[in-house]
């Protein structure tokens, strides 16, 4: 059998170390590489004396949904609350709301909706509830637009109305 040999100067043994080397290197940043969906580095949890489930002083597995914002802010109720979020009236209160130019508002941690002046009068762009909200639409017709948010028995009512050009909008409870 030959054998060729393209460095003369090493002998072949030598080689092989430094494959193994090289390769035990690789595998190893591998396994330290961060998981895409968390965005964190993935460390394997301490089990307990059967090998089953989590050791006590661990921290619990997450039950959120991972692409959820862990820095949104949370309302009196423990929903997530709005960024941003407008005022909030109490029980039988109303608040005016702010509304920008583009005619886009908060409304409370609820949501948010947006409407648009038209030659007919106001029209509902968009409703965007928050988590665990829903919106029921009352009127959209002419100038006055009402909109309900609803959530486990709180019902915000917000009504907006075109007055010339501009666009006011009020929240009750």
């Amino acid at each position: 059998m030959l054998v060729r040999d393209d460095h003369p100067e090493e002998p072949p043994m030598t080689r092989r170390p430094v494959l193994t080397l090289t390769c035990a290197a690789v595998l190893a940043l591998a396994a330290c590489t961060t998981d895409p969906d968390i965005g964190e580095e993935f460390t394997p949890g301490p089990q307990d004396d059967m090998g089953e489930g989590l050791a006590e002083d661990s921290d619990p597995p997450l039950d959120e949904d991972p692409t959820a914002d862990d820095g949104a802010a949370v309302d009196e109720d423990g929903q997530t609350a709005v960024p941003g979020a407008g005022p909030s009236p109490g029980p039988g209160e109303c608040v005016t709301l702010t509304v920008e130019e583009d005619g886009l508002f908060a409304v409370a941690d609820a949501g948010t909706m947006s409407v648009a002046t038209t030659d007919e009068g106001l029209v509902l762009a968009t409703t965007q509830p928050a988590g665990g909200w829903e919106t029921r639409v009352v009127n959209d017709l002419g100038d006055t637009i009402e909109v309900v948010f609803q959530r486990e028995g709180v019902i915000l009512e917000v009504e907006a109305v075109q007055d010339g050009d501009e666009i006011a909008a009020e929240l009750c409870r």
